[in-house]
């Protein structure tokens, strides 16, 4: 007897209804994802993917703008790997956003110019993250950070303003 849609792994469910909104069969969605035709039915089915294949998957989502169903890939993906799905991301601007924060950061020591550019790009960041800091006090949600994480996280701030105040020669 067939599994009912709602008795389905949300990953199986997520991965179906990838499929679905781009109007393909099991096939050119096996072809899409260079896999078997056999392995997508069992994703959708009984077997979720895992791993490097759960990440192609969240790849997919991101690069095609279904943040649902990349949050469902998130999740599965943080559970697996113990992370906060907050940490992954969701959308392809988020994702490229990230990709060029870690270039600049890797780089500003090898780049000139870059490191004043850093410190500008980390100012700002700081000055958000005590907008959203202000807000939490307020007693108002914040996606993606709970009132713990906060804690935690004004810390590492701290740090942060305290190593960055030190390599200026202000400290």
């Amino acid at each position: 007897m067939p599994q009912n849609e709602t008795q389905l792994d949300p990953v199986s469910q997520a991965i179906r209804a990838v499929r679905l909104a781009l109007g393909e069969s099991q096939q050119a969605f096996a072809y899409r994802m260079k896999t078997a035709i056999r392995t997508i039915a069992r994703y959708e089915g009984a077997r979720p993917p895992r791993g490097a294949e759960l990440a192609r998957f969240h790849r997919l989502a991101v690069a095609l703008g279904f943040r649902e169903q990349a949050g469902v890939f998130a999740k599965a993906m943080e559970e697996e790997l113990e992370m906060r799905a907050e940490s992954i991301p969701r959308t392809l601007e988020e994702q490229e956003l990230l990709g060029l924060l870690f270039l600049i950061m890797r780089n500003r020591d090898r780049v000139p110019g870059l490191d004043q550019g850093f410190r500008s790009v980390q100012e700002a960041l700081l000055r958000n993250f005590d907008l959203i800091e202000k807000h939490c006090r307020k007693g108002k949600k914040v996606l993606g950070i709970g009132e713990d994480e906060m804690e935690l996280m004004k810390g590492e701030v701290r740090a942060i303003r305290a190593a960055a105040a030190k390599e200026a020669g202000t400290a």
